[in-house]
């Protein structure tokens, strides 16, 4: 009885059931022309753009579920239209308003490049090898390709870790003989999940068991990969210094499954200097560590010519310039040696310049790039040269003082000499 009670209120009021809804002749009106046309209760209204005359033009709120499940059209409410909509309404193309980031003027447009040169990123299209840099990627490469095990490199924030790991990784993963993983947090709970995770960059789906278990299952996988397809294995972790005692202790288990050729598995560790404590703190993961590669900060030659690769990598024609001597020595010097510091003050320098509409970066945008990031000039870390070409190259000489009473000419720093060795045509400051 209550069953038909419903059927039957639905039926008088229109509203859609789970089953094909058949309205009597009672609910059906009919046209002057002799249609019939569709029952309207007072709380919905049909209107002839939603669709043909159907039951789904009636629906109201507590079978507009049912509807959406069933793929059927919403009748049109009752609220009223605004002049949008009614042009939408009419077929016309409404122009929508364009915001946000798309419709601002990029400040590297403003200088004529084509990217971002100082974007804080590892972008290996940015990647400068220094004389420094490119010895300890070879080291590292060097490493892989014999399979010696665990390799640790550190620096300070800044340095160019994450730059030389992002060159490397890429390097591995364009060669097919190298199988690699990558781990970017290893700040782990438990042995198992470090387990886990390892075997998880590798496409190894490990469920949570037992370590002595997990262990094995990584070992049999390490043999297929590195004996039977004969690929060099690589695990790197960043940030290596968040490793607990329980994570050294399970690369140092993982880095005795060798073959008599070479090791299974190459590890190498970037993190900042308290790794190396943490690692020399632990005598038998200290033993197995094949290289011990520092980043130092760069000195102001090597730092000069990094910023000149990113600019031309950017997009700045040959021979052309953007920083003046003198904010690009601020420049260098401000930095530190650190090339991170660089690119934010450089970055800070270039906006400062757009803003201000001139044609390049001098003096004054670097104070005001300075004062922006709140950076504090750090002295640098003086690295004895070992050749006498880099002693003299390290200190040029400066101009004599004229003799016959000729104006001095001006003073020029040791940056305009690091640019006319590297671009012999470049032009003069533009504004």
């Amino acid at each position: 009885m209550r069953t038909e009670r419903r059927s039957h209120w639905r039926r008088e009021h229109g509203v859609c059931a789970t089953t094909p809804y058949s309205p009597s002749a009672s609910t059906i009106r009919t046209a002057p022309d002799g249609r019939p046309t569709p029952h309207t209760s007072p709380r919905t209204r049909t209107s002839p753009s939603v669709g043909p005359a159907c039951r789904t033009e009636r629906c109201s709120a507590p079978c507009l579920r049912f509807c959406r499940l069933r793929g059927a059209k919403r009748s049109s409410r009752t609220m009223p239209r605004g002049p949008s909509s009614a042009k939408r309404h009419a077929g016309e193309t409404i122009p929508r308003r364009r915001t946000g980031p798309s419709t601002m003027r990029r400040y590297f447009t403003h200088f004529g490049l084509a990217r971002d040169p100082f974007l804080d990123t590892a972008d290996p299209e940015f990647f400068c090898e220094t004389p420094r840099v490119r010895e300890s990627m070879t080291r590292l490469e060097s490493s892989i390709a014999d399979g010696r095990g665990l390799v640790i490199v550190t620096g300070p924030v800044g340095a160019g870790k994450t730059s030389l790991s992002a060159a490397l990784e890429l390097s591995c993963l364009k060669d097919e003989s190298v199988a690699f993983g990558k781990i970017l947090d290893p700040a782990f709970g438990s042995e198992t999940e470090m387990l886990i995770a390892i075997g998880r960059v590798f496409g190894l789906n490990l469920p949570p068991r037992s370590s002595a278990s997990l262990k094995n299952a990584l070992k049999n996988l390490f043999f297929d990969m590195g004996v039977l397809e004969n690929h060099a294995i690589v695990l790197i972790i960043d940030e290596a210094q968040l490793l607990q005692p329980f994570g050294l202790e399970v690369l140092r288990l993982l880095l005795n499954y060798q073959v008599p050729e070479k090791k299974l598995l190459n590890v190498l560790l970037f993190g900042q200097p308290e790794l190396t404590e943490n690692i020399r703190a632990k005598q038998n993961v200290a033993d197995r560590v094949d290289q011990w590669v520092e980043l130092r900060p760069l000195d102001p030659g090597e730092l000069a010519v990094l910023l000149a690769h990113r600019l031309h990598r950017a997009g700045l024609p040959e021979g052309q310039r953007i920083f003046s001597d003198e904010a690009m020595e601020g420049l260098v010097r401000a930095s530190s040696g650190y090339p991170r510091r660089a690119i934010v003050l450089g970055h800070a320098a270039m906006v400062a310049a757009a803003e201000s509409g001139a044609g390049g970066v001098f003096s004054e945008h670097l104070d005001e790039a300075l004062r922006r990031t709140g950076a504090q000039p750090l002295p640098f870390v003086v690295v004895e040269s070992t050749t006498p070409a880099a002693d003299a190259a390290a200190s040029p000489e400066l101009p004599e003082p004229p003799t016959n009473g000729a104006p001095a000419e001006p003073r020029r720093g040791w940056w305009a000499g690091v640019l006319q060795r590297l671009f012999p045509s470049a032009a003069g400051e533009r504004r």
